[in-house]
């Protein structure tokens, strides 16, 4: 993660360089806020994902029946 993160920062510096003044500052502050978004995102969904799981499972069950699906198929094969 820290490795990705450092990428996207000398990446976005060169952007700035190149473009050269006010395009490339406001592509780099654009690229950083989506990296924040994306940050704080994450959690949050992986939470959500988990209480869903937790509360009615319908995950789960649309899960369950994708693999009997798949199941039936390879028993045609």
């Amino acid at each position: 993660m820290k490795g990705w993160w450092h990428r996207g920062n000398t990446s976005a510096r060169e952007v700035s360089h190149s473009a050269g003044g006010q395009a490339g500052s406001v592509l780099s502050y654009s690229a950083y806020l989506y990296r924040s978004t994306l940050l704080l995102y994450l959690p949050v969904a992986v939470f959500a994902r988990a209480l869903r799981s937790r509360k009615g499972g319908k995950v789960r069950q649309r899960q369950h029946q994708r693999s009997e699906h798949h199941v039936e198929q390879v028993e045609e094969l």
